[in-house]
């Protein structure tokens, strides 16, 4: 069906519905776990992004791209994507797609080992926004590290982050 769709979409010039197409690929190949395929998905996407002019899809699939590189273990490509994900949600003041970025950042602090401050960051994403189902599921092994190490102080280091301010968790995720 999406291959219909993307062909009825690319006949008919339309770069919003192809962003939008690409964004659904994304989610369902990263749903099966499918990284690679994922991974192809986003970065069309952000082209299409760009020519419809739509931020909010760009850093959706910003973050797609990094939380799929903390998966591969390429905590550089993840930084970085991560990075412009929350960035451009803050600068459009999109608190939901910044809470969901700052999930991804959450992850990637798991993945560096920095226990407290993926706590802190996962606390101050679920305040912006609910825990999507799909990404919590996908997220759960990457933090359950860090919630080991932290053991019972976890809950305090999540609540102390949903006290953050959007501007404070965003500089806690960007340092």
């Amino acid at each position: 069906m999406l291959d219909e769709a993307q062909e009825v979409f690319e006949q008919a010039g339309d770069h919003y519905g192809l962003s939008h197409l690409w964004m659904d690929r994304m989610l369902a190949a990263y749903s099966v776990g499918d990284l690679d395929s994922a991974n192809r998905a986003c970065e069309a996407g952000i082209e299409e992004q760009r020519m419809c002019g739509n931020r909010m899809y760009e850093q959706v699939l910003r973050t797609a791209l990094g939380a799929g590189a903390v998966h591969r273990g390429d905590l550089a490509t993840a930084r970085r994507e991560l990075t412009d994900a929350v960035t451009m949600a803050h600068e459009d003041q999109n608190l939901m797609q910044l809470g969901i970025a700052l999930q991804g950042m959450a992850v990637l602090a798991a993945a560096e080992r920095d226990s407290r401050r993926s706590a802190r960051l996962w606390g101050a994403a679920g305040t912006l926004c609910p825990y999507w189902p799909l990404f919590e599921r996908r997220y759960g092994p990457l933090l359950e590290p860090v919630r080991v190490d932290l053991g019972d102080s976890w809950d305090h280091e999540v609540a102390a982050g949903a006290q953050l301010s959007p501007d404070r968790a965003v500089a806690l995720a960007l340092d």
